[in-house]
């Protein structure tokens, strides 16, 4: 009697060889982060940098489909797998994501090397928020329209250590007004100013 061996079916690989592959991008990934942070786009130091993470990216599409990673304030993950870790400060891609809301993406197959570096230069740009900052890392993605990177955001605000307080308004020290008499003194009262538009920042 012949015996059937169930075999993996030809160019597949184990969940362990795709997650130490995904380690092996993200290493890439983060190497052209760096890279682009110390040399200007045109250097040869960056660009070899850029096209190691681009072929690494493009093998690993090729053998496991798109690569699809999710983030939070220190970690990248793939397949609930720590595939990228580091402190809570601007030199960790994971942070600097999260921190503008920034939780999910997807590098998908036939994406092109300026795709890759419009990415990676909007986290350059956008490595340090000021408080005078008026786009983040999600409006500037939203912007540039990358067709073969997709991503999930949500509102910024998450717990990074720091103390977010609202402003006191000083509410509270009209409270006991009269409404007769603050009707009464309406003639004392400056002219109002012009309004101003309102800006809504777009995600």
């Amino acid at each position: 009697m012949t015996s059937i061996t169930k075999n993996d079916p030809p160019g597949k690989e184990s969940v362990g060889d795709s997650l130490t592959h995904a380690r092996q991008v993200l290493i890439a990934l983060n190497g052209a982060f760096k890279k682009i942070l110390l040399y200007p786009s045109e250097h040869v130091i960056y660009q070899t940098s850029l096209n190691s993470f681009k072929n690494g990216l493009d093998n690993f599409i090729d053998q496991h489909g798109s690569l699809v990673i999710t983030i939070d304030r220190q970690n990248i993950y793939y397949k609930n797998e720590v595939v990228h870790d580091g402190p809570m400060n601007e030199e960790n891609l994971a942070f600097i994501l999260f921190r503008d809301g920034v939780y999910h993406l997807e590098f998908h197959q036939s994406i092109a090397l300026w795709e890759i570096h419009s990415f990676l230069e909007i986290l350059q740009k956008h490595q340090v928020l000021t408080k005078d900052a008026e786009n983040d890392i999600v409006t500037a993605l939203w912007a540039v329209e990358l067709p073969c990177l997709s991503y999930k955001a949500e509102d910024v605000g998450f717990d990074t250590g720091e103390a977010f307080e609202i402003p006191d308004l000083g509410g509270d020290d009209f409270s006991g007004e009269d409404p007769e008499q603050t009707v009464e003194n309406t003639d004392k009262l400056e002219p109002d100013l012009p309004l101003q538009p309102l800006i809504h920042k777009q995600h």
